[in-house]
């Protein structure tokens, strides 16, 4: 996750080769891998599981553009 974080095309992104769409496209998919019943294992620990599951699939309400006058307005730049 944090080596996806560091190659996507975003503000915070080192290398930006990863477009966004892509990046939320691999934060659902894991948050659907993270479901504790498609590998039956909720009967052990599976509230973290689905916490994190939740917020990575929560990922497909992200702006996949930056606005322009929010990324000025934040760095106090106008």
């Amino acid at each position: 996750m944090l080596l996806a974080a560091l190659l996507t095309d975003y503000e915070l992104g080192v290398v930006r080769q990863i477009p966004m769409k892509m990046h939320l496209t691999m934060d659902a998919i894991l948050g659907l891998l993270l479901a504790p019943w498609l590998f039956d294992f909720a009967g052990l620990v599976w509230i973290p599981h689905v916490v994190l599951g939740l917020g990575e699939f929560m990922g497909l309400m992200t702006k996949t553009q930056p606005s322009r006058r929010g990324a000025a307005s934040s760095l106090g730049m106008r």
